[in-house]
């Protein structure tokens, strides 16, 4: 039964309701859901990841849904777009019918679920996969039998032969991914973490020892 204190309000746009927990998924005996990724795939995420460096960017992921509720990734679309490094805007459209779901990159932050990946993203799409640092982090929507939706955890497998072709999807995909240009102020608060701009990059103050902050010549009216 799904736990009413686990109830979230209803998604942005797709108007489906989301709960956190249900003991019918969250049995410790129950298996953990699976996202089956062809090799092909894979390399090609990885290599746009370091195309892309510390900008985000943003895949379509096709596939199917097997009976037992896991998914296999078959390939990856990338849409028009623009991007910063902590956000992906303008998404165009893509023409095909067997999207399954999202994977998008978090660089060098980490592979991790944010607010906004949680509420727009995830309970859009039935899978969702973070590329971030070394590791991945990733996640399907289940439909429950009270009719709500729920995110749970996956574990990420690749299949299939060596592949050798990143290089050609790369050339076939970085034009239709554009960096925003933004003006940061001297100091800005998002993600949950403070930033000070250095030179154009945002540097978690956590990250700087007392010394380089204090070097840091205060410019603007504070965080924003």
């Amino acid at each position: 039964m799904c736990q009413q204190q686990g109830v979230q309000q209803e998604s942005w746009s797709s108007g489906l309701t989301t709960v956190e927990t249900c003991g019918l998924v969250h049995d410790k005996d129950s298996p953990k859901p699976a996202i089956y990724m062809s090799y092909v795939v894979y390399c090609s995420i990885l290599a746009m990841c370091k195309h892309m460096g510390t900008l985000e960017w943003l895949g379509y992921l096709t596939g199917k849904k097997d009976e037992e509720g896991n998914y296999s990734v078959t390939g990856v679309l990338v849409p028009e777009q623009e991007v910063t490094g902590t956000s992906v805007d303008e998404i165009g459209e893509v023409e095909t019918s067997n999207i399954i779901g999202t994977v998008h990159s978090h660089h060098n932050m980490g592979a991790f679920f944010s607010g906004t990946d949680n509420h727009f993203i995830g309970s859009n799409h039935e899978v969702m996969v973070v590329f971030g640092g070394n590791t991945t982090k990733q996640q399907i929507r289940r439909h429950l039998p009270c009719g709500a939706y729920i995110s749970l955890e996956a574990d990420l497998l690749i299949f299939g032969p060596n592949y050798k072709g990143a290089a050609s999807f790369i050339e076939h995909n970085k034009d239709k991914i554009k960096e925003k240009k933004i003006v940061y102020p001297r100091y800005y608060s998002g993600l949950g973490c403070n930033y000070v701009n250095v030179g154009g990059r945002l540097i978690p103050v956590e990250k700087m020892g007392d010394s380089m902050l204090e070097n840091q010549e205060e410019l603007g009216d504070g965080w924003y």
